[in-house]
């Protein structure tokens, strides 16, 4: 009888599976998920007549690491998160520390008084609507309060 040995540290030395033999099947779906999914961010968007209003969990970023454009009505947020302990060992991985991005698509958004504010690890973004007929295509950079 012959055994084939796998060896998981292909994966960038992660601990793919958990140490332990016995936990090797525990929470194995939920590993393979956030091994192999990309980095993003959870977002809510509300909408009223009058606007929409984007909130997006940033936690471990910092403000000046977070970049938010409209162009073509598309609203890009990008954010850059760092590792607190870079060189400790990690016993849990289910955080990304990278470039994180997301697109979002808004029509008829006054991209003139687009708003953002940064607190607490929650990206704010209010987008005030205007009627059909007027240009919206341009691209603008927003600052964050």
């Amino acid at each position: 009888m012959e055994v084939m040995i796998l060896n998981f540290n292909q994966f960038d030395n992660h601990n793919f599976f958990n140490t332990n033999p016995s936990d090797t099947f525990k929470d194995l779906g939920k590993q393979v998920f956030n091994y192999f999914s990309t980095p993003s961010f959870v977002t809510n968007i509300y909408e009223t007549e009058e606007l929409y209003y984007l909130e997006a969990e940033l936690a471990g970023a910092n403000k000046e690491d977070i970049h938010i454009d409209f162009n073509n009505h598309v609203l890009t947020i990008q954010a850059s998160r760092h590792a607190k302990y870079k060189n400790e060992q990690l016993i849990l991985d289910e955080r990304h520390f990278e470039q994180v991005s997301r697109q979002f698509d808004f029509d008829f958004v006054d991209k003139q008084r687009i708003t953002a504010s940064f607190e607490n690890g929650l990206l704010a973004i209010t987008l005030p609507k205007i009627k059909p007929n007027n240009n919206t295509t341009s691209s603008t950079s927003i600052p964050i309060s």
